[in-house]
């Protein structure tokens, strides 16, 4: 394993050049939108985009420049989530998974960073960041064309089915390929993916619940 004071001056530099460049293409996308929460969106969704991409490259590139990529994002993420909490005073208990989530994204991305069990790591991340391609899809839809119930209830249903397939049964396939492995992580791995594990579960039962309320909303009309 590499201690953090060995990875390169250039890491580092990436890392202090990325961080507003999130920044940026935030007020990119802000300037195209109407609404602020889908610009947001569409800066997420440039990240998965991003890291699906240069994961599926990473013969091609350095790893470690994809890695610090993602610190990157998710450490100006949760910048902007405490700003929104200190300045918009939005409610604590909204944003607090998405605190813990950077939190733990950050810590394993660390983990990556430095070596300890790096492989295993990012492919884990590359099944989350791609179960995420739909939210982002359907959040923009459900934003655009609010009015369009059927479309709206197609749009949860792929996004249940998408969603369900890579954070559960293919991230449960993988975890069960390298369980032996696993076991030789120490504990604060070992919660962190319970947490990310038992959030996907949580998840894909509120966007069940959401088909259900489409359901109900197309009957009422």
């Amino acid at each position: 394993m590499i201690e953090f004071s060995e990875i390169n001056i250039f890491g580092f530099a990436l890392f202090i050049g990325l961080t507003p460049f999130w920044h940026f293409s935030l007020d990119i996308f802000n300037r195209f939108s109407s609404r602020f929460d889908i610009a947001k969106n569409a800066n997420h969704f440039l990240h998965a985009i991003l890291f699906v991409s240069l994961f599926r490259l990473r013969s091609l590139i350095d790893i470690t420049h994809l890695i610090i990529l993602s610190i990157s994002f998710y450490s100006y993420d949760l910048i902007y989530i405490i700003y929104t909490l200190t300045k918009l005073k939005e409610k604590f208990s909204k944003q607090l998974p998405f605190i813990i989530h950077h939190f733990i994204a950050n810590y394993g991305l660390y983990l990556a960073l430095v070596d300890y069990f790096r492989e295993h790591i990012l492919y884990l991340y590359y099944l989350l960041e791609l179960s995420n391609f739909m939210l982002y899809t359907s959040y923009y839809i459900s934003k655009r064309w609010k009015d369009y119930k059927n479309l709206q209830l197609v749009s949860c249903s792929f996004q249940f089915i998408w969603y369900s397939y890579f954070r559960i049964i293919r991230y449960s396939i993988y975890m069960y390929k390298i369980w032996d492995i696993f076991l030789l992580t120490d504990i604060y791995v070992k919660a962190a993916n319970a947490v990310l594990f038992l959030m996907g579960f949580y998840w894909s039962f509120n966007l069940f619940k959401k088909i259900l309320k489409e359901l109900r909303v197309i009957e009422v009309t």
